[in-house]
């Protein structure tokens, strides 16, 4: 292609993407950009600010062309994208979405909102910023830089960005136990993404007032009106006006309430995630124990201004003050639990919310949750998503190191990967198996839990949307085991020498007996380790301490016998072996027998048992499986003895010559008969022979 063409292909592209800026869809402006080039891993920026999210039953309604925000998608790096779109909430009515028969925007709606602003930018330099709420708000969390259009923050009720009415009785019939109105002041969600990669997020809820009514509340303060009509009727009369801050039947909080109980100075010291009305029963019990003291005390002040004219009114209001007393001491018992019931069955309100999904982080300022966690509707407000970019050119990530190297075939190692580019990482693979877990620490570090995976070394890879790292290298070890303790005995004084051997000993820092440390431990190699028996009694567990990459410690229980000076000693048996069947009658020799209880072939008493004479035992073999056990002679003062090897053979040896004798007697006794017969065959052929000649 000559330059002419070029330069007229590339001015084409460019206006083409000029003109995909921004397209008049319902009467709104929004960016529109092919689904193709939102998904391709060279998307250089995208960013996207949308007021409102929501899911009714569990069904989305995030494709209604009416609720579309403002997206900005950069996806050949030629030139910055900004989409500037305010919306007027209220024309969300329309859309006619419900929830239990009520209408959750518009007319009599539970939610209100007012005009807010949509902003996103993507920019050729792989970073992207976005927005959406109040429009007045936008400067400071998106930047001073940035100019967004309109000057409507949207008001609901008096300085409100957004309002909700609900009670129980619309959610779920029958009695109103409470309902709630709640004022939202400016609320504001903002999201960026620099062009090393770096996603942050803000949000601003300036207040939320939320008034409180519903039987549940309204019993309580009806119980303290009427105690109080009595004195505020007397008081009236002798020309004393005292206002009744609950003649409403109904209390508001405000924010400041709700974080006092909270405990925190403001709305950004809660964790993210957090349900600002679990604090409000708190809030109520406060607010209502000093909105009703302020007011006694007014009261007070009135019989007292009165002089001798308001003794009968006093004496009302100590007749008043002995009902409503009592019942302020016990309000967090009686009116917080039941009304922390009912608000929990209506409605949560989740604040500071943030999530990474694909690559893509996103900051929501309120989620609006309406039925028991949300079951009915899940209502989000002020969002703005960022990411993922792959920056100017798409660049790769790589790894410059892990740290540990190795860890065990269990899995479930921490992994720190160094390297370049993390921010955005999609997956982090041990071979072909993704890690258990990963966080991104930074755009430099990743911090991976290692999967499951057989003994083996294997590439370790990081993946952005433009494709997979460089590998790193990370072994699995076998995790350790101990097979034989050689001897499994020794003298409770302890000083025995004994062999262990297993698996991955190396690094292995000292072994145990019954949890006493040995001494003179020595790794001789990664199968084979050397120590001296502490001091002990009895049939101890062995157990080698080991370090992480192996797995960590290795315990063989049972393993190794303590025997105490007067204990018996076996030194032959006679036969050593015998069938899996067991009935084998078998011989112990020895010494210190007298006294002896009994003869165990792994654990198992054997029957018929006989203590001879001090050096001589009887006993018939029980069943057990094939294989070698320890025999050991049991004395109940003076201990067991050390074990001595016996083996029992497969039942069907017995058999097996058996069948082999009778397979070759039938060949024998074949071949008898096949002898005769050629004997009598002769016979007759020389008979027939003479009798011709």
């Amino acid at each position: 292609m000559g330059r002419s063409h070029s330069v007229r292909f590339v001015t084409a592209l460019r206006r083409g993407i000029a003109a995909l800026a921004a397209v008049v869809v319902g009467g709104l402006v929004a960016v529109s950009i092919p689904a193709a080039a939102q998904a391709a891993p060279n998307v250089v920026s995208q960013g996207e600010g949308r007021l409102l999210t929501a899911e009714l039953l569990n069904s989305g309604i995030d494709s209604l062309v009416s609720l579309a925000g403002a997206s900005a998608v950069d996806p050949f790096g030629l030139g910055d994208v900004t989409s500037d779109v305010p919306l007027d909430a209220t024309a969300l009515g329309v859309l006619n979405l419900q929830v239990n028969s009520v209408n959750l925007f518009g007319a009599g709606g539970i939610i209100q909102l007012g005009a807010v602003g949509q902003y996103a930018g993507a920019n050729d330099d792989g970073s992207s910023v976005a927005f959406s709420g109040a429009v007045s708000d936008a400067a400071s969390l998106v930047g001073a830089g940035t100019v967004v259009t309109g000057s409507n923050v949207g008001t609901p009720g008096a300085g409100d960005s957004a309002s909700i009415d609900v009670g129980t009785s619309q959610i779920l019939g029958g009695a109103d136990l409470v309902d709630l109105h709640v004022a939202i002041g400016e609320i504001a969600a903002s999201a960026a993404e620099t062009s090393g990669g770096a996603q942050s997020g803000s949000y601003l809820l300036t207040s939320l007032d939320t008034t409180v009514g519903g039987t549940v509340l309204g019993g309580t303060i009806g119980t303290i009106n009427t105690a109080l009509a009595p004195v505020f009727t007397a008081l009236s009369g002798l020309g004393v006006t005292v206002p009744n801050p609950l003649a409403s039947g109904q209390l508001t909080v405000s924010l400041t309430d709700l974080l006092t109980a909270a405990g925190v100075a403001n709305v950004n010291a809660l964790p993210a995630g957090t349900n600002l009305l679990t604090y409000l029963p708190a809030a109520v019990t406060t607010k209502l124990t000093t909105t009703v003291t302020t007011l006694l005390a007014a009261l007070e002040t009135g019989v007292t201004s009165l002089g001798l004219a308001g003794v009968a009114a006093g004496i009302l209001l100590t007749t008043a003050e002995a009902v409503v007393n009592p019942l302020l001491t016990t309000l967090a018992a009686t009116l917080g639990g039941p009304l922390g019931t009912a608000v929990d069955s209506l409605l949560q309100l989740d604040v500071n919310n943030q999530s990474v999904t694909s690559g893509a982080f996103t900051q929501n300022a309120l989620t609006i949750g309406i039925g028991t966690a949300g079951a009915l509707a899940r209502v989000r407000l002020a969002n703005a998503t960022v990411g993922p970019n792959a920056g100017v050119l798409g660049v790769d990530t790589t790894i410059s190191g892990l740290t540990p190297t190795s860890g065990p075939e269990s899995g479930g190692t921490s992994v720190v990967i160094t390297g370049t580019n993390f921010t955005g990482a999609t997956s982090v693979l041990f071979g072909a198996t993704a890690a258990s877990s990963f966080t991104i620490d930074s755009d430099t570090q990743i911090t991976a839990v290692s999967p499951p995976h057989s003994p083996a070394t294997v590439d370790v890879t990081v993946s952005n949307p433009t494709g997979p790292s460089n590998p790193g290298s990370f072994t699995f070890t076998p995790l350790i085991s101990v097979t034989t303790i050689d001897p499994n005995f020794g003298p409770e004084a302890g000083g025995t020498d004994v062999t262990i051997t297993g698996t991955c000993f190396t690094g292995a820092t000292g072994v145990d007996f019954g949890g006493v440390a040995g001494t003179n431990f020595t790794v001789v190699d990664d199968s084979t380790i050397t120590v001296t028996t502490p001091p002990g009694t009895g049939l101890v567990d062995v157990t080698v301490h080991s370090s992480v990459a192996c797995g960590g410690d290795a315990t063989l229980a049972d393993a190794f016998q303590y025997i105490q000076p007067d204990a018996p000693i076996i030194t032959g048996i006679t036969p050593d072996s015998g069938p899996t069947t067991g009935g084998t009658s078998v011989t112990i020799t020895g010494s210190a027998f007298t006294g002896a209880t009994s003869a165990t072939f792994d654990g198992v008493a054997g029957s018929s048992f006989v203590v001879v004479d001090d050096t001589t035992i009887t006993v018939v073999t029980p069943p057990h499986a094939v294989g070698a056990v320890d025999v050991v002679v049991v004395h109940p003062v003076n201990g067991p003895s050390a074990p001595l090897g016996f083996t029992y053979l497969p039942a069907t040896t017995t058999a097996g010559l058996a069948a082999s004798g009778t397979l070759i007697a039938t060949a024998l006794n074949s071949a008898a008969v096949l002898v005769l017969a050629g004997i009598a065959l002769l016979l007759v052929r020389r008979r027939r022979t003479t009798t011709t000649d």
